[in-house]
């Protein structure tokens, strides 16, 4: 079949964290992610993780021999009812982002599961200057094959679901 690009889709509910900010001192926000299959990844590379500019439905993306279902989000559609992404580019699909800011996962040799600091995408849903649509996983070069990556979904029935770490300066220090 040659080459398929893919990409991860993936939000979080940010309630909790939006009512209690005024507890957190200088957050650092995390997004985790458990690997389930790793096949043919290349010593080196790097993934991408974007905030989306668009709302999105979740799906259930199977693919069979002879169709691609989905009740939600597709390389061309938002949704169900089949709203297009904005597309500014031709070759480019699986939805809608800011290119700014780009936070990164890199990995040499061993892969491991994914940890990456996304405190400024957070910062700016948890302080309402951007709509949380949530974030894109992506390799960052989509022009060679650089293997193939599965996470855990939050419908895993494991302990692995993907989460939001919040870690912060629970402490103040005055000796006086």
């Amino acid at each position: 079949k040659g080459l398929e690009i893919s990409r991860t889709l993936i939000q979080f509910d940010l309630d909790t964290i939006t009512k209690n900010k005024w507890k957190f001192v200088e957050p650092r926000y995390y997004l985790n992610l458990k690997i389930t299959e790793s096949q043919e990844i290349q010593a080196s590379g790097k993934l991408y993780i974007y905030p989306l500019t668009e709302e999105w439905a979740e799906g259930t993306g199977r693919w069979s021999d002879t169709e691609l279902s989905y009740a939600g989000a597709s390389w061309t559609h938002r949704d169900a009812e089949e709203t297009p992404w904005t597309i500014t580019d031709d070759a480019t699909g699986g939805g809608h982002w800011n290119e700014t800011p780009v936070n990164f996962f890199e990995f040499v040799g061993m892969l491991s599961d994914v940890k990456v600091d996304v405190t400024n995408i957070v910062n700016d849903w948890v302080n309402e200057t951007t709509p949380n649509n949530g974030f894109i996983i992506m390799f960052a070069d989509n022009t060679d094959h650089l293997g193939t990556l599965k996470f855990f979904s939050k419908d895993t029935n494991t302990v692995y679901s993907p989460y939001l770490e919040v870690a912060y300066k629970d402490y103040y220090f005055n000796p006086c």
